[in-house]
């Protein structure tokens, strides 16, 4: 993806390291650097758009989720970014507690301890694309990426409760609402979005639920939350609500129309249709707040070609990254080349240590060595991940009405391929591409069963005994296509490379 980065809004000055925003009397508008501009910030911030005039959801590149980028970004929101002002932006605090109270920012941050946590971010539907592509959804289609890390600053919402005087569980106080502005989202009442979370949750010092004003040391950015917002780490991104104005203590969850209607997962039987008239949405049962347990492979990047090395002991490092909720530490991530039959343990890199309570709020990365021959001779690439509860990604996928948590094995698709310069090399498809860029094997599966005609390629298919003297016989070279002619075999069918890569054998000459 070609990114800009924000850097922030003009007209923000600031004040002991918070602003005092003039930008409530000035058109709103971010100012943006090109990639070359940008090489001296964090190379893994996602695009943003101007705020206060569209709706923005933007995930990464896969290929940019690396080692050196241990803290990255994506936009998740329902509605135009709100313009507001540090100065006259308040939070309520109402409902079951003895002394409501409104405060302002600059309560927040002088009158309370400040704390900051490290947490990934997930968007509950992270990798639905390929929900979509078995069947239609009712959102819309995250590739596998929509996911970020950082460090965010601000105070315990349990000491902001603490200070109102909230009322006990025997006296009724069950749950903490949180909404968001008024005409923020497009549905709803008075277009707010909120959720709610149970108040044992939230008075729980082990859960790490703060109040947010700073993300990675500087004041939240206008598509985060600025200027206050609410992280759960372990959570779904969908409950951390951005542009916090509201905390209500209830004996009942919210009604808020996204609480009620969304960030479910129902059965798999079970069509939009079906769930409204059979009361599905407003089961409590079924709604979603820590994330699952995930892992992705990152490298080999979807559409790289792997050239065949000189050296039979020459190994390919397959990377990756994975996560799971509910401070729950990933400890196993596997890989298999045999369809899952056997597999290979990965080395885990943590960039984080694990909270005072032991909890592991952050994504952790992966890499393996495989032997490169092996590679060359499998025709899938699958990982899974196990966290320290024993929950293990599902080897298959299981569509449900909103395609949220859809966390299968992930699958990278190989094929031994000629490229341009006449040399044996494998092709690697991952499943989907991200938001609407078309291309992935599940696409292209997609299109066939819908009878549209793709544009074939020549591939070829070699046998591991035949590919291993030739591999030892060429060194420090490729392996030219001429010299397997009679050992290959063409592939059979048609094939979509949507992303516009078309290889085949070099003309004989």
């Amino acid at each position: 993806m070609s990114a800009h980065l924000t850097a922030g809004c003009p007209g923000i000055h600031t004040l002991l390291d918070f602003p005092g925003d003039t930008r409530s009397t000035a058109k709103p508008r971010c100012r943006t650097w090109s990639r070359k501009a940008s090489s001296r910030r964090p190379p893994c911030v996602c695009r943003v758009f101007s705020f206060c005039v569209q709706l923005c959801n933007v995930d990464h590149s896969l290929s940019s989720l690396t080692l050196r980028c241990h803290f990255a970004d994506f936009v998740r929101n329902h509605g135009a970014v709100p313009n507001i002002s540090w100065d006259t932006h308040m939070l309520s605090v109402t409902g079951l507690v003895d002394k409501p109270t409104t405060f302002t920012m600059a309560d927040l941050v002088t009158k309370f301890d400040q704390v900051t946590v490290s947490a990934t971010l997930v968007c509950v539907g992270n990798r639905r694309k390929e929900q979509n592509l078995v069947k239609k959804t009712k959102g819309f289609s995250w590739g596998a990426s929509a996911v970020g890390t950082g460090k965010w600053t601000g105070v315990r919402l349990r000491d902001v409760l603490q200070k109102c005087y909230v009322h006990s569980y025997q006296e009724g106080a069950r749950h903490v609402h949180l909404n968001g502005v008024q005409r923020e989202a497009p549905l709803g009442k008075m277009g707010c979005y909120g959720t709610s979370i149970p108040l044992c949750s939230a008075n729980n010092a082990a859960n790490d639920v703060i109040i947010a004003y700073k993300h990675n040391g500087k004041v939240l950015t206008p598509d985060h939350g600025y200027p206050v917002r609410v992280i759960i780490p372990g959570g779904i991104g969908a409950r951390m609500i951005k542009w916090l104005s509201e905390v209500v203590v209830s004996s009942t969850e919210s009604d808020n129309w996204y609480h009620v209607n969304d960030n479910k997962v129902l059965p798999a039987g079970v069509d939009e249709e079906r769930a409204a008239r059979e009361g599905f949405w407003s089961n409590p049962d079924f709604a979603i707040n820590e994330l699952s347990i995930q892992s992705i492979i990152t490298s080999p990047t979807h559409g790289e070609l792997i050239p065949l090395a000189a050296s039979t002991s020459t190994t390919y490092t397959v990377r990756g990254y994975a996560y799971s909720g509910g401070g729950r530490k990933v400890i196993t991530v596997e890989v298999s080349l045999d369809g899952g039959n056997t597999w290979l343990i990965s080395r885990i890199m943590r960039g984080e240590e694990p909270s005072e309570y032991g909890k592991h709020w952050c994504w952790v990365f992966w890499e393996v060595q495989v032997p490169l021959l092996s590679l060359f001779a499998a025709e899938e690439l699958r990982c899974r991940a196990v966290d320290s509860s024993n929950n293990a990604q599902p080897e298959n996928l299981l569509w449900n009405v909103t395609g949220m948590m859809s966390n299968s094995h992930f699958r990278v698709k190989l094929q031994l391929k000629a490229d341009r310069a006449d040399q044996i090399a494998l092709h690697c498809e991952h499943p989907t591409k991200n938001g609407a860029e078309p291309g992935g094997w599940m696409e292209r599966e997609s299109l066939s069963l819908q009878g549209i005609k793709a544009v074939s390629t020549v591939s070829v298919q070699f046998d591991l005994a035949m590919l291993t003297p030739l591999h030892s016989a060429a060194p420090n070279k490729g392996i030219p296509i001429r010299r397997l002619a009679a050992h290959a075999r063409p592939f059979s069918g048609q094939e979509a490379e949507a992303e516009g890569l078309m290889l085949g054998p070099a003309t004989p000459p």
